[in-house]
């Protein structure tokens, strides 16, 4: 694997939510503009009808094959599947890290990259996400592309 683009954020922001989002918010460059157009046509109604406009969140699936997340928890687990709208297949390798091994910190990540390129799941071209959270409220990832 080589390493295609990094993201690092590790600014400390109020609350561990805020640094999600700031750090989270870097994703969007792997996707295409024709991807962002509802992202774009949110912010021109934002303050227009507040009440009626739902955050955009844009289709993390369409830019990464796969996603590994720090398996600190379940509940956080759900959480994060729960906001980007991720599929269990995109939580297998975090959830089986965590049953298998529990919260072993920041090295999840990787535990989770072993399961996946030992069950062969990622393929040429493929695009992996890895994002952890630490001490601090700080959020980090790193996107890897298999050439």
């Amino acid at each position: 694997m080589a390493l295609s683009t990094t993201c690092c954020n590790n600014l400390s922001p109020p609350t561990p939510n805020s640094a999600s989002k700031k750090n989270i918010s870097l994703a969007p460059s792997q996707i295409s503009w024709e991807r962002k157009e509802g992202s774009w046509r949110n912010r021109c109604f934002v303050g227009r009808a507040p009440d009626e406009t739902k955050p955009y969140i844009p289709d993390y699936k369409l830019a990464f094959e796969h996603v590994c997340i720090l398996a600190s928890s379940k509940k956080v687990l759900d959480e994060i599947q729960k906001n980007l709208e991720l599929t269990e297949e995109y939580m297998e390798a975090s959830r089986m890290t965590l049953e298998r091994f529990g919260n072993t910190s920041s090295s999840s990540v990787w535990y989770e990259l072993a399961y996946l390129e030992t069950k062969r799941r990622i393929k040429k071209g493929n695009r992996v996400w890895q994002i952890a959270f630490g001490s601090g409220f700080k959020c980090n990832s790193v996107v890897w592309c298999n050439y």
